[in-house]
This record gives C-alpha cells, structure tokens and sequence, in this order.
C-alpha cells in the first residue's frame, strides 16, 4: 500500500467519525472514561458530601420547624398515628446523624445503608399519595414553604436512592475518616 493510499484512508476513517460521532469505537474509547469518572476517588468524596449536606440541612430544617414536619407526616396517611408521631421525632435526628457520618466520611457504608432506608421509605409515601391521587406537601425541606408532591420528586429520590447505594458499595475513598482508621489499623507495629 503507497502512502498516498495510507494518506487516503486515514482522512477517510477521520472523515467517517466526524459524520457519525455516536460509533461504537467511540462508545468504546467513552467506556473507560466513565469507569474511571464514577470510581474516583473525588466523584465519591463529592456524592458523599452533597448527600450528607442534603440530608443535614433536611434534619435541620425538620428539627427547626417541627410542628409542619409532624403536620406533613400526618398528611401522608401512610403510618398510623403512633407511629408516625415516632418516626417524626426520630427522623430529623437520623437524618442528621447519617448526613454528618457522610460529609466526614465515618461508618460511610452504614450512614450510606441508612440513607437508602430512608429514601426507600421516602419512595413508598411518595408514591402511595400520588397512587391516591393526594395533593399535599411533601414535607422535605419544612422551612416555610410549600412543597407539591410530584412524579418529579418521586424520581429525585430515586436518583438519591442510587447514590446512597453507590456509595454503599463503593470503596472508601482517600478523603475519609474509614481510609484513615483503616490505616491505622494495618500499620505494622515498630520494630
């Protein structure tokens, strides 16, 4: 083959991809680029800090404007009503205990695990209202405005769903306290 020839295909083969980006050698180049964007080490350190700030703020708010919280508990209809007086109290406080273990990245698994508990418990309301057909608030972030139960904030707790269980089975990144103690633990004792 002369090098014209060489010449030739190769500006034909460039001029292919730019005609039709979506190629699977193109798929196949993006494919390991986007193992390395969702098992890196700053991805999780960023999932765990915007979901553990999410659900501290939440806890806050809860705590901070208690009476609308329980009045918004009592609106799902999902709980009878002792249980729903228990889990409004202990609610806020789960969510600011597992949010704070996040953020600093301690008991990352188990504040990740329940995290996912209260998503899924979050999905089931939500989706048992808007099964009914009831128009009320969510109750989410109570600091004094209205919030509509909508398909949209179905699948918002969804996609927190999916990070709460990616970060479950994720690796403990560089940047937590679980790395560091485990390091600590695995260091060999000086001779």
């Amino acid at each position: 083959m002369g090098q014209n020839a060489l010449r030739y295909s190769l500006y034909q083969t460039a001029r292919q991809r730019r005609r039709i980006p979506l190629t699977a050698s193109f798929l196949a180049r993006l494919q390991p680029l986007s193992r390395r964007v969702v098992a890196s080490p700053l991805t999780q350190l960023l999932a765990r800090v915007f979901l553990g700030g999410l659900f501290v703020w939440s806890g806050l708010e809860k705590c901070w404007h208690f009476e609308a919280f329980m009045a918004a508990v009592h609106a799902y209809g999902v709980l009878p009503a002792d249980w729903a007086i228990f889990y409004a109290h202990a609610l806020p406080w789960a969510e600011i205990l597992a949010g704070a273990y996040l953020i600093v990245g301690l008991f990352t698994r188990w504040a990740a695990g329940l995290i996912a508990a209260m998503m899924l418990s979050f999905i089931i309301a939500i989706a048992w209202v808007l099964a009914r057909g009831g128009a009320i608030d969510c109750g989410c972030f109570v600091g004094g405005r209205q919030e509509p139960l909508t398909p949209q904030k179905l699948l918002e707790d969804i996609a927190l769903l999916a990070m709460s269980l990616w970060l479950i089975v994720s690796p403990s990144g560089p940047w937590s306290l679980d790395r560091l103690l485990r390091r600590k633990n695995q260091t060999p004792p000086a001779v």
